[in-house]
């Protein structure tokens, strides 16, 4: 069991297999890392927390989740793992995607945002609340399939919520979390090019399907796993795959 972070999800009902699934993947491969799970189905080999209502990581229910019962845990680290989400082999020392900072979501560029599922009009108006919120430099939105976060920042992260929904609620905008997680980063990192999906692809990338993955050479002539940032391919060899999410 590693004494510096415990992995967390919220499975909805229909995510219940994947995440028996991803948690699977994980023993298999040798990590023993504690799981707690906010689901209403129980689910083997991690703890399962039952929610009054049916869970959900939309919105902000998430850190609520996180915030009233996963910060008495005893480790100082909450690692997400959506259940979407497949372990390859025990990945090596994870918290170094920080960085120095509290926090570390996967980033993604602009002009990855343009897809299907993300238009121009969306955008513009995440842009808009970014800045006015303080981001400065280039905004980026990000991928909450995996993130980071010290327990210490929590308050923090909790006040620039609550920023940031206020700005969002006056702009007749819903929050979501891809939207303060991306929030959050960007204000509470030096750098947030380091933070980009991409950036450490021997530990995580997205995928089109974490239990069927396309491998192809890289530019090595290596065989290596192909994921996806948005519209761009990225090659590695990642401890963790996800599928791609949908709702960045």
């Amino acid at each position: 069991m590693n004494a510096s972070y415990f992995y967390w999800s919220i499975a909805r009902p229909d995510q219940t297999e994947s995440m028996e699934k991803c948690v699977r993947s994980a023993r298999e491969v040798g990590v023993f890392t504690d799981f707690h799970i906010v689901t209403n189905t129980p689910l083997t080999d991690c703890h399962c927390y039952q929610s009054q209502a049916t869970p959900t990581s939309a919105g902000l229910e998430a850190l609520v989740y996180l915030k009233g019962g996963f910060s008495k845990l005893s480790q100082p680290y909450a690692v997400w793992v959506s259940p979407e989400t497949r372990f390859r082999r025990a990945p090596r020392d994870l918290l170094s995607l920080l960085r120095s900072s509290p926090i570390h979501v996967p980033l993604r560029r602009r002009e990855d945002h343009n897809t299907p599922n993300r238009t121009e009009a969306s955008w513009v108006i995440f842009e808009t609340a970014m800045r006015k919120g303080g981001v400065y430099n280039a905004v980026y939105q990000c991928d909450p399939s995996l993130w980071i976060v010290k327990l210490s920042a929590l308050n923090t992260l909790f006040k620039l919520a609550t920023e940031l929904s206020s700005i969002a609620r006056g702009s007749g905008s819903e929050l979501s979390l891809p939207w303060v997680l991306s929030y959050a980063m960007q204000m509470l990192c030096a750098n947030p090019r380091q933070h980009c999906i991409g950036t450490h692809p021997e530990v995580w990338l997205p995928v089109q399907d974490a239990w069927n993955l396309i491998r192809t050479p890289d530019a090595d002539g290596q065989i290596a796993i192909q994921g996806h940032d948005g519209r761009s391919v990225i090659h590695g060899d990642p401890a963790l795959v996800s599928t791609l999410s949908r709702a960045a």
